[in-house]
């Protein structure tokens, strides 16, 4: 049988089916990769903060590091500062921004570790 890859819809993180969830046909309504995720799924608070990024990312027209977002987004707790790393991720993984590290994009935004840089999808890198 097929493995199907999915994407965690919190953290973004990609994970397989196991094979007791094929078992017992479970594996389709499947959206968390863990209990702690299902527990903290995004909230109408998490979209703000996707749409607040967004929106600081077409400010800045290039590449801004994840810490100058946090600044520039006055997030100052860590909790705050983990909602914006899911949320640039959840943001990646849907096609609307890119995740730069050592110069190229990160393939899966649910495996990019910091630290890196973000920018609107489609634009260019600065030399």
């Amino acid at each position: 049988m097929e493995m199907i890859l999915r994407c965690c819809r919190t953290c973004a993180r990609p994970f397989s089916d196991r094979a007791s969830w094929r078992s017992r046909q479970i594996s389709e309504s499947l959206r968390y990769c863990s209990a702690g995720c299902r527990r903290t799924k995004p909230t109408q608070r998490d979209r703000a903060l996707e749409q607040r990024v967004l929106d600081a990312l077409a400010v800045a027209d290039a590449h801004v590091e994840l810490k100058e977002l946090q600044e520039a987004l006055k997030l100052q707790a860590t909790p705050d500062k983990t909602r914006l790393e899911r949320a640039v991720k959840r943001l990646a993984l849907r096609g609307a921004l890119q995740i730069w590290r050592n110069g190229r994009v990160e393939v899966e935004p649910g495996n990019a570790r910091k630290p890196f840089s973000v920018a609107l999808a489609g634009s260019k890198r600065e030399a």
